[in-house]
């Protein structure tokens, strides 16, 4: 009886189907502490100017942007919401992020020109915040090569591109978790079945 129950339960925990651990973080130093090895671009080479495409080296920013370097006159003064010179870029749409290397962490700091509550989205987590501030995700699971952008009007801001791997091991999934407790209670009742 025993034996026939450990199979049916393997054989349902066997077709859960598991999902990758993506962890968000609303705090830029426990993201950092978070990552190993990661990299922060703060976009201060950048120039004047709108572009569709940035490439930063490791990686290119494929959106409608402008870039915000020369001071208040050409951006205005967003300095309430974090965003102050050399440089950031102004976003009039979503669009992506895309590495030469793979990548399980990435974040930025972002903003608004406005009186609207910021908000971004990235690969599919959303978080909004008045006056902007850092947000990060992590996969503890996969690594990727694109992020997904998303943010709330033609006014918003990013800065201080953050990327890199993260130092942690994986969290484990709950079905291998079960089937790991499993294993070892069925180990332990072999161990007391009478000889």
């Amino acid at each position: 009886m025993f034996n026939k129950f450990i199979c049916a339960l393997f054989a349902l925990l066997a077709s859960l189907s598991v999902h990758a651990s993506v962890l968000t973080f609303t705090d830029r130093g426990a993201f950092q502490a978070a990552v190993a090895g990661y990299t922060v671009d703060n976009l201060n080479s950048l120039v004047d100017g709108p572009r569709s495409v940035t490439d930063r080296g490791a990686y290119s920013i494929n959106m409608s942007s402008f870039g915000c370097s020369s001071g208040a006159g050409q951006c205005g003064d967003n300095s309430p919401q974090g965003f102050t010179y050399p440089a950031y870029l102004w976003t009039y749409n979503s669009g992506t992020f895309t590495f030469l290397d793979p990548i399980n962490a990435f974040g930025i700091d972002f903003g608004f020109n406005g009186s609207a509550t910021p908000s971004v989205t990235l690969n599919g987590e959303q978080y909004s915040r008045a006056n902007g501030g850092f947000f990060g995700i992590l996969d503890t699971a996969a690594t990727f090569t694109t992020v997904s952008y998303a943010s709330l009007g033609s006014g918003s801001l990013l800065d201080n591109v953050t990327y890199g791997a993260t130092n942690q091991q994986a969290v484990p999934e709950p079905a291998s978790l079960a089937l790991l407790m499993i294993g070892l209670s069925g180990i332990g009742a072999m161990r007391r079945r009478p000889r």
